[in-house]
């Protein structure tokens, strides 16, 4: 079970990557318990107990209730954080190298 569980995570993270630093909030397959929502957030927040990850990169994890008085029905969202070289490399591949030069902020990272 608990390789199941790595191959989900190391596919949901990436699938958020994919969508690139711009895409915002990555909604994480699955319904959760409350409780167990809470500590995905934590552990992704943190790097914990769960495979992924790349170095440099950060995450940002927050849940939801289904239902306001439901805690068995809950949802956990992701927010992919990479780092600025990352962003820069992205925005390469977007825009074009000639076009990122023209925007200050990140020639200046």
């Amino acid at each position: 079970m608990a390789k199941q569980q790595n191959t989900h995570w190391i596919r949901t993270l990436q699938t958020a990557r994919d969508k690139g630093p711009w895409h915002g909030w990555f909604d994480v397959p699955g319904i959760y318990t409350a409780k167990t929502a809470a500590q995905l957030c934590c552990d992704i927040r943190h790097h914990r107990r769960i495979q992924g990850f790349k170095p440099g990169e950060g995450w940002d994890a927050n849940w939801y209730r289904h239902d306001v008085n439901d805690d068995s029905m809950c949802y956990v969202i992701i927010k992919w954080l990479p780092d600025d070289e990352t962003v820069i490399e992205c925005h390469r591949l977007l825009l074009g190298a000639k076009l990122v030069s023209n925007i200050p902020h990140l020639h200046d990272v």
